[in-house]
């Protein structure tokens, strides 16, 4: 399962596997004809309106999360992952506010500071040719070359 915190994000990922060439769809509580050989792409919000239930899925399956921290402040976050912890199912939760932000110390972010596998900066990201490309308009001359190493 993909989970992400929005439409967008899910038709993102759609896309991505379609190019990809991955049996990965957008989630809609209809039969599948082969449910077990399809990466389920759904939103959080899906499971709001109880079509939609973690028990659904069954038991030992990968979750994967697009922008964790999205929903590190919500209540519904937190909920799904302890039903899918019950499934025995193993969670991969990822976003580029992680590492960062855990250094705060503050619950909730003292949970994943204790849980991070990997903290790949958002300079190094950057660096790497991932993230957005942004401008800011503005800037005193001679500043332009100190955003872009940001």
């Amino acid at each position: 399962l993909v989970l992400t915190p929005g439409d967008g994000v899910s038709e993102h990922h759609e896309r991505e596997a379609r190019a990809s060439r991955l049996r990965a769809r957008r989630f809609r509580p209809t039969p599948p004809r082969d449910p077990y050989r399809t990466v389920w792409i759904l939103n959080l919000h899906q499971f709001a309106d109880e079509q939609v239930t973690v028990e659904l899925f069954g038991e030992n399956n990968l979750v994967v999360v697009d922008e964790g921290h999205s929903g590190v402040w919500g209540e519904r976050w937190p909920q799904l992952r302890a039903k899918f912890e019950r499934t025995e199912s193993f969670i991969i939760e990822y976003s580029a506010a992680f590492g960062p932000l855990s250094r705060t110390r503050e619950p909730p972010w003292r949970d994943y500071a204790t849980n991070l596998v990997f903290d790949y900066g958002f300079r190094e990201f950057r660096a790497d040719g991932y993230g957005k490309d942004f401008r800011i308009s503005g800037l005193p001359r001679g500043m332009e070359s100190v955003s872009r190493d940001w």
